[in-house]
């Protein structure tokens, strides 16, 4: 199963993490900008109580480039792909 899609085509990272922990960090939104220097600031902007992360929630991100934008989580279930799946509005 393909997470993301690139113009270069689909890809993989290994990490050495559970997947329990990959999930959690990936969830996290206001984490990051810890690991991703491409955005500098990212959020839920539905669960500002920092609850878990459902279907439906909005993710407001900015990238380094000073883009800003609003994306809808469309899947958020850990599974084979962990990644919650981002949909542009």
């Amino acid at each position: 199963m393909s997470c993301f899609k690139h113009s270069a085509g689909p890809f993989a990272v290994d990490i050495q993490a559970s997947p329990k922990e990959v999930w959690a960090v990936l969830v996290d939104f206001d984490g990051w900008q810890r690991w991703n220097p491409f955005m500098p600031m990212s959020r839920n902007i539905t669960r500002s109580d920092g609850g878990a992360v459902q279907k439906g929630d909005m993710v407001e991100i900015r990238l380094r480039d000073k883009m800003n934008f609003k994306t809808v989580i469309t899947v958020a279930e850990p599974g084979p792909c962990l990644a919650p799946l981002l949909c542009s509005l």
